[in-house]
């Protein structure tokens, strides 16, 4: 994975027009998520009629969440609904990801600013990711407020003091969902970050681990810091209509269980579909078109052991509360899971 999209061409003949009265609104007539959500239902009606922003790159650009009902923050994602891939000197490119965005010279962008601060992580050990507030849809003429917000929302910001440049200004941030840090390990898995549970700093890529590394509910007071688990994993219907299955195609590297049967197990959770639909309009897409495609997905829930019978075990995902299957409709849930193509 390169770079994160910051920002993508819209195609729609109607944002273009829109636009070219706006001038400040884009760079190219390339826009954030965020001016991408504001012109949502009135410029922009599809959301995957976005291009790539690189000179001479066509690759296709999915909105995510960028619909007014949507509650996670918008974003960019290269599509895999067609097979046009970026070009190999574009900076979105796969085998450009070693390229570092907090080292832009760019004084626009929000990094160079709060590189300055302290970045801190807000994953618990105990709760994952607590809910957070949705993103505001308030109905705005989209031209009125041009201000972007990235990834990061301040706990205490100081008073203004215009004798200092707001670029060297320290400010104390959060990461403060599971996305946050999922994109942030995109941007550039060396990011220092401020872990929560003990104050030490340290590249964010050590917050993440495999799925098969994953502990049982039992094991977490002995886990010594907060995790993010990630692994490959197959969205799939079920005999209930209101919800889906996700399965990892891994399991545990270790086996510290008491069972001695030797089946694989994967572990694996249910999911509301409709918020699949809804949150992840560009995943369910994928998963309608494409059989057996394996997504992206992260969590910091536990696993535990789901004895349906004698003959029946699931390894299944549990809440951080207590040991059964994690409520498929629950904000805990919706908090503590990432599903990226």
């Amino acid at each position: 994975m390169g770079h994160l999209i910051t920002k993508a061409i819209p195609t729609e003949a109607s944002a273009i027009e829109y636009l070219k009265d706006h001038p400040t609104l884009h760079e190219g007539f390339a826009i954030s998520p965020l001016t991408a959500k504001k012109l949502f239902g009135q410029y922009i009606h599809d959301i995957y009629e976005f291009v790539c922003p690189t000179d001479g790159c066509s690759a296709k650009v999915t909105g995510h969440s960028i619909k007014p009902e949507h509650q996670r923050r918008p974003s960019f994602i290269t599509s895999c609904r067609v097979n046009i891939a970026h070009i190999e000197t574009c900076k979105f490119h796969p085998k450009n990801k070693d390229l570092v965005f907090s080292k832009s010279n760019n004084p626009a962008e929000r990094f160079e600013r709060i590189k300055t601060g302290d970045i801190v992580s807000d994953l618990s050990g105990k709760q994952g990711f607590s809910s957070g507030k949705s993103v505001s849809t308030k109905k705005e003429s989209p031209d009125k407020d041009a201000a972007e917000t990235q990834f990061f929302s301040p706990s205490s910001l100081p008073k203004k003091d215009l004798s200092t440049p707001r670029s060297k200004r320290p400010t104390r941030e959060h990461l403060k969902t599971l996305q946050d840090h999922v994109e942030m390990l995109k941007y550039d898995p060396e990011f220092k970050v401020t872990r929560q549970s003990n104050g030490v700093v340290v590249p964010i890529k050590y917050l993440f681990k495999p799925i098969s590394a994953n502990v049982l509910f039992e094991e977490l007071v002995d886990q010594k810091y907060p995790t993010i688990y990630c692994g490959k994993a197959q969205l799939a219907a079920t005999t209930k209509e209101s919800v889906m299955s996700i399965t990892f195609s891994q399991w545990p590297r270790k086996n510290p269980f008491n069972y001695t049967d030797k089946k694989k197990h994967f572990p694996s959770l249910l999911i509301s579909k409709e918020h699949i639909m809804k949150e992840y309009p560009d995943i369910y897409s994928v998963f309608s078109k494409k059989t057996g495609y394996l997504f992206e997905v992260y969590t910091t829930l536990p696993m535990f052991w789901n004895k349906v019978s004698e003959n029946i075990l699931y390894l299944n995902i549990s809440s951080f509360s207590e040991a059964e299957k994690i409520d498929p409709f629950s904000d805990e849930l919706f908090s503590n899971i990432f599903i990226n193509q």
